[in-house]
């Protein structure tokens, strides 16, 4: 497979992967600024939309990684390795990101009561 090739197989799920937190963010903003729901409302809703865009991105960027081994051994040439390395290193930055981030809001949901 060529660097082309990595780039069209990666690109969308590498997109969805680094939005899917952003995607959720504008989502919770939109809540905590509806003047039809109660604060107590908001407490509940927000932090179960925050997990759901963290579990989001955490599949998007496993899908990723998992696409890059199953690639490694295809590629044609040091630029398709280049372009590969790329997106598995931005999978893995995504991926411990999502990860750090929800492991604090199971610990500051553990906390509330």
């Amino acid at each position: 497979m060529d660097a082309r090739g990595v780039e069209r197989l990666l690109e969308k799920t590498y997109g969805m992967a680094d939005t899917a937190t952003a995607t959720g963010a504008k989502i919770i903003e939109g809540i905590a600024r509806d003047a039809r729901m109660s604060d107590d409302l908001k407490r509940k809703l927000i932090p179960l939309f925050r997990q759901e865009s963290l579990r989001r991105t955490l599949n998007y960027s496993e899908l990723g990684l998992a696409v890059c081994r199953v690639l490694a051994s295809e590629m044609d040439d040091a630029a398709a390795r280049a372009r590969l390395d790329f997106y598995a290193d931005g999978f893995a930055t995504i991926q411990l990101q999502a990860q750090q981030d929800l492991r604090a809001l199971e610990a500051l949901r553990a906390e509330m009561p």
